[in-house]
């Protein structure tokens, strides 16, 4: 059977930093990973784990890629970067270089002598620095073995510091914490959730309602329009009839809107603005931010003491707030090491009947999900594609019509 990759992925970088170093422990033990399956770093080992991971995620596209919006899950997971804007969803890692005290070591210049080099740091620069006893002369010892815990900190004052001067730093996490941003709202679906309960993902009402959709917030300014039977069977066949909502970046309504007709925007959403981090560093676990009387509403989003800023928040009232934990499927990490590994493995003669089990665990899980019988938090792709190009529909259901 020929299968096709969607143009969307095809037009993707081949390598995504989905996945952490960290995440292969679960699996298989650092040593072997390091000393026994990959090459070093300077004869491309590197390059082979990067590699393989890439081949896992175009697997993973290869048979989900028509279901669901995998660009959702596959965001990348780099190291904090202040200068950097994160949008609803996107994640980071709290990994940098270890800081180095300004020791004035001899550096070449431009003309190929000896002249003095300063180790400076600038706001918004990340290191991580551990306080124990194993720092001398500027350097951590090889034999350095200290218990006390790696931290990540910014710099907040431009220094040059001999030695690590707190004052200069804010703590922002422990070393490999994971950090992402939460949504201020639902994300925006096409048609309402079928459960019934207090509130129904997908029925929107007018000034009530905000969600979000592609890194932006909207306004519902005109319901959900939900057909009964009878509308329902003006159609002839499923396909021609109405959603409920229309996607809040469409630039023109549908249900016979024309240009005559003198509207020309999007019908049932007002967009109000890009939501996104700029500048707002990861919350340390041990820190408490000073808020002056925050104001929380029962989502658990806050406003900094003053109600009248609940309209939108992009207001500057706004306590934006990175969430510690990570927000990446745990089963999609398996199973892209899964791949991964094997893909690996295949360069050597050991151990290949066991990683294949893993492997072909990947592959069914693939399917159980593409199949429904299992489930993920990954947004199915809206509306539904029915099998990526398989012609899929039938007549709307009458009631009390002999066919």
């Amino acid at each position: 059977m020929l299968y096709i990759y969607p143009l969307q992925s095809i037009m993707k970088a081949n390598y995504i930093p989905y996945i952490n170093q960290n995440d292969y422990l679960i699996q298989i033990r650092s040593d072997q990973l390091n000393n026994q399956l990959l090459d070093e770093i300077t004869k491309g080992g590197d390059f082979e784990r990067k590699k393989s991971e890439a081949f896992a995620i175009d697997e993973v596209r290869y048979i989900l890629g028509s279901y669901f919006y995998l660009d959702f899950e596959f965001r990348d997971l780099l190291p904090f970067n202040y200068n950097r804007k994160y949008h609803a969803g996107d994640r980071c890692i709290i990994d940098f270089p270890y800081w180095i005290g300004n020791t004035s070591q001899n550096v070449d210049n431009e003309d190929g002598g000896n002249g003095e080099g300063q180790i400076s740091y600038n706001v918004g620069d990340c290191v991580v620095y551990n306080g124990g006893q194993g720092y001398v002369g500027g350097v951590y010892q090889e034999s350095y073995n200290c218990d006390s815990q790696w931290i990540g900190y910014c710099c907040t004052k431009e220094n040059s510091d001999i030695n690590f001067t707190l004052s200069n730093w804010i703590a922002i996490g422990n070393q490999y914490d994971i950090y992402f941003v939460n949504f201020p709202y639902p994300i925006f679906q096409l048609v309402p959730d079928k459960q019934i309960g207090t509130e129904v993902n997908g029925l929107y009402f007018s000034e009530l309602s905000r969600v979000c959709w592609e890194n932006r917030i909207y306004k519902c300014i005109s319901n959900s329009i939900i057909l009964t039977h009878h509308e329902q069977e003006q159609y002839g066949r499923i396909g021609s009839v109405p959603h409920p909502n229309i996607f809040p970046n469409q630039k023109t309504g549908n249900y016979l809107i024309t240009e005559n007709s003198g509207f020309y925007g999007n019908k049932q959403w007002c967009d109000e603005g890009e939501f996104y981090f700029l500048n707002i560093l990861p919350s340390y676990p041990n820190y408490n931010v000073q808020l002056n009387s925050p104001w929380c509403d029962e989502n658990g989003y806050c406003w900094n003491g003053n109600t009248g800023c609940l309209i939108n928040p992009n207001s500057e009232q706004y306590i934006k707030t990175w969430v510690l934990g990570d927000n990446r499927s745990q089963t999609m990490i398996e199973i892209i090491v899964a791949i991964a590994v094997h893909n690996l493995l295949v360069r050597n003669s050991f151990m290949l009947k066991e990683r294949a089990i893993k492997k072909d665990w990947a592959y069914a899980k693939l399917q159980k999900i593409k199949d429904g019988y299992n489930t993920t938090l990954i947004p199915i792709i809206q509306p539904e594609q029915g099998g990526g190009g398989v012609s899929f529909g039938g007549d709307v259901k009458k009631i009390n019509q002999w066919r």
